[in-house]
């Protein structure tokens, strides 16, 4: 049988990027995707929105060339290709 839980206990294991100091270096984006529409129904728009994890900065764009050119600047790294 498993230990009945009390108010206040932790369960599972903490990653470093619980740590507020190295989560702060790491780069990390949550990114989402929608398609807006024009009035080609058969034709929509491609919309992202990003949002840099550590500082809560978003951003939105409509050509992925530009999403990609801002998260590589952002994580110091070039886009992938």
């Amino acid at each position: 049988m498993w230990p009945k839980m009390q108010r206040g206990d932790k369960v599972g294991v903490r990653s470093p990027l619980h740590d507020q100091s190295i989560r702060s270096r790491v780069p990390s984006f949550v990114m989402t995707l929608w398609l807006e529409p024009r009035e080609t129904p058969a034709d929509p728009e491609w919309r992202w929105r990003v949002v840099e994890v550590p500082t809560g900065e978003q951003r939105y764009f409509r050509r992925l060339d530009d999403l990609l050119a801002y998260v590589s600047e952002k994580a110091g790294v070039p886009p992938p290709r």
